[in-house]
């Protein structure tokens, strides 16, 4: 187990082992101009924690970008069995099958984005919200077939 250092001699250390930031990179040029800041007066410590928030904010934000991506990724393929169930509801309904595919994965969406019910795995919400979709429902945006059943 590592020993903890104080907040003085983590100060002093140059470039910390746990840093991430290569030397010489952006992200290490602002570090060490926070950690600069922090030995100043009070109004030099509130910029070097407007400084942190703005990396850190910046930092979050590639972290989200990257699970939209992965998300992205994965509502582009449907399992077979998925795509199945899908069609088995738009037939029994008489929607398109396009349009519920498109709710399903919107509702893979909604799980990631807004929550859902402690318990409920992303396919259970999405797949609730394709047996949900109706014309009538502001949020669904479902289409009636043409097919005669």
């Amino acid at each position: 187990m590592k020993p903890i250092k104080s907040y003085s001699e983590y100060l002093k250390e140059a470039h910390p082992a746990e840093y991430k930031a290569p030397k010489g990179s952006i992200r290490d040029k602002k570090l060490k101009k926070a950690q600069e800041l922090l030995k100043g007066s009070e109004a030099d410590k509130k910029k070097a924690y407007k400084l942190r928030d703005e990396m850190e904010a910046g930092e979050r934000e590639k972290t989200n970008e990257s699970q939209v991506n992965e998300a992205k990724k994965k509502k582009k393929t449907l399992s077979k069995a998925t795509e199945a169930k899908i069609r088995k509801v738009a037939k029994k309904k008489g929607y398109t099958f396009g349009s519920l595919k498109a709710e399903y994965i919107k509702g893979l969406g909604a799980f990631y984005s807004s929550g859902s019910r402690p318990g409920m795995t992303a396919h259970q919400w999405a797949m609730a919200r394709v047996n949900k979709a109706t014309p009538s429902k502001p949020w669904a945006n479902v289409k009636k077939s043409k097919a005669k059943k």
